[in-house]
């Protein structure tokens, strides 16, 4: 525990983090840092804007009267504010100030403003600076523990006499599912009650907050993070990168549910002159590849390994949307990408449908490191799957010769004369054909940009997933995983697993039921630390039934598949 208080004269406007904010934002309300500091002008403008009608005017109406609930029912000494630096944590702590300047007028006290920090490893140095600057310019009184989120809580339970928390947590979070404004803990926490002024507020509306009201921020926003975890799973956003391979600001994120679209499991290497980060986003695998393509038709190499972090499939098809055939490819590509280290993170399934393929192709292309492509891709009306990515992605569409000579070398010429199979060869400009290495004869895997187009039968589709994973890709080190049997059902356990995922949010947890002789529960863990999947694991075990457990294994996938009702 370091408790800390900054002196009354440590109020100031010269914190350079801070001025940098102001200097770039477009309000001229809030002129300085000194102007934010002051409470009782914060409090008045904020009720102001709460007496539009308007949305946003509402949510600031709710959020303040939370705040003002909380401090109403606790007190100022029995209540705590989260403060991590995130643009979350940014906005309640305005709005507690604000609160809280009410509360002492009414009250005739002047109370500070209690705000708890839990270190973690790999912070980023910005956070930190941003978190300590905060503190002595708004006179904050800080609390901040390491280790154990679970026992960091206890601790400043019983040393300050804590009842409530106020907590960042907004609808869509991971953990917001279920909770209300005011929410007790869980039952594997200590008692206190979780206070959630901006539970129901989108990500728009936390930057509108911020800049309308010109309220300092880390300066990481400035530079494309949308969300902020520790150094080995943050990145910029690749939604937000432009075409000279900077960033835009955070608030300039047009999707909300993109948000966390910059955070992962793996390091992020530093960019060099031959390649950028791989996690990138728009035409991200030709930047990778070593060119810098940006919709001219610049063909990828053909022999380079791509860098990548993340993939998206789409599958393209009426028949599985119509449920006349079904998919098997989802399971074949998570499957492989897992093995090659490439976190597969969405899965969209599309008619056959020229336009509707393209917005899908071109959305995701802009996203993740990686697309695959399923389906539609053949000699029939329906197999439109090449001239969408070729709009998709701003390409000529255009007869391409390396791949009508192939298919005459394949088919020979009577076969390769028919209308139908000349127009495989028609495919975006600048595709790259890119065939097995040693097997200078096998059908190319075709790609363009960063967009892999394979065919949707699962035979043809399992072995070029091979290729690409084998040879094409290279995935970030292994994660360390765990994996537990149980003979018992998840139901039984849920309360000693849901205090172990609480307490070790380094750690990625799963339950899955399934029915594999006497095992009905799997449980799986993990991280790219081993360290923190050992200590995971121990904590586990130590609260489970040892009559429940079956064995512990390290293997990385479930063996047979979840019964129907798995969840991750």
């Amino acid at each position: 525990l370091r408790p800390t208080r900054a002196p009354t004269d440590a109020r100031t406007a010269s914190s350079p983090l801070m001025a940098m904010h102001l200097r770039r934002s477009s309000s001229a309300e809030c002129a300085d840092v000194r102007t934010c500091s002051d409470a009782d002008a914060l409090h008045s403008r904020l009720l102001q804007r709460a007496a539009v009608d308007d949305e946003f005017g509402r949510s600031i109406q709710s959020a303040l009267s939370t705040c003002s609930q909380a401090l109403r029912l606790y007190g100022p000494a029995g209540v705590v504010t989260s403060f991590n630096g995130g643009k979350d944590a940014v906005a309640i702590l305005h709005l507690m100030r604000a609160a809280l300047a009410q509360h002492a007028r009414e009250s005739g006290q002047a109370p500070r403003l209690r705000v708890i920090f839990f270190e973690q490893k790999e912070e980023f140095v910005e956070v930190d600076a941003f978190v300590r600057e905060t503190v002595s310019a708004f006179d904050l009184d800080l609390v901040s523990y390491s280790g154990n989120f679970a026992d960091g809580l206890k601790r400043c339970i019983e040393t300050h006499g804590s009842a409530a928390f106020v907590l960042g947590t907004r609808v869509g979070d991971p953990n917001a599912a279920g909770q209300q404004f005011f929410w007790p803990s869980s039952d594997w926490m200590p008692p206190f009650m979780r206070v959630n002024p901006i539970l129901d507020w989108q990500y728009a509306s936390v930057w509108r907050l911020l800049r309308e009201f010109n309220l300092p921020f880390c300066k990481l926003y400035l530079d494309g993070y949308t969300s902020l975890g520790k150094q080995s799973n943050t990145r910029p956003n690749p939604a937000l990168r432009r075409s000279d391979g900077t960033y835009a600001s955070a608030w300039e994120l047009r999707d909300g549910a993109l948000e966390r679209a910059g955070r992962g499991a793996s390091p992020v290497p530093a960019p060099t002159n031959a390649t950028r980060d791989s996690g990138s986003g728009g035409n991200g695998g030709d930047a990778l590849a070593g060119s810098s393509d940006s919709g001219s038709g610049t063909v990828p190499d053909a022999k380079a390994r791509l860098r990548v972090r993340t993939a998206a499939l789409l599958i393209i098809g009426d028949e599985i949307l119509c449920g006349k055939a079904r998919d098997e490819n989802i399971f074949e590509a998570a499957q492989q990408l897992r093995r090659a280290s490439v976190s597969l993170q969405r899965v969209s399934i599309v008619a056959d449908h020229l336009d509707k393929i393209a917005q899908d192709v071109s959305a995701l292309s802009e996203v993740y490191d990686i697309v695959i492509t399923s389906g539609g891709v053949g000699p029939t009306h329906d197999d439109v799957t090449m001239k969408a990515v070729a709009r998709a992605l701003q390409r000529q569409y255009e007869r391409s010769e390396p791949m009508a000579s192939l298919i005459r070398q394949k088919l020979g010429e009577d076969k390769a004369s028919s209308e139908a199979v000349q127009k495989m060869s028609w495919l975006p400009r600048g595709t790259a054909l890119r065939h097995v290495p040693g097997q200078p004869d096998s059908w190319p895997i075709l790609q363009v940009s960063n967009v892999f187009v394979l065919p949707g039968v699962p035979k043809i589709f399992a072995e070029k997933m091979a290729t690409i994973t084998t040879h094409f890709l290279l995935g970030e080190a292994q994660a360390v995983v765990r994996q537990v049997a149980l003979n018992v059902a998840e139901l039984q356990i849920v309360t000693q697993l849901n205090r172990i995922v609480g307490a070790y949010v380094q750690v990625q947890f799963g339950s899955y039921p399934v029915e594999q002789g006497a095992t009905r529960t799997i449980i799986t863990l993990e991280a790219a630390d081993e360290g923190e999947v050992e200590e995971a694991l121990k904590a586990l075990l130590d609260v489970l039934p040892t009559a429940s457990i079956e064995g512990v294994s390290t293997e990385a996938g479930l063996a047979p598949r979840p019964a129907v009702g798995g969840r991750d």
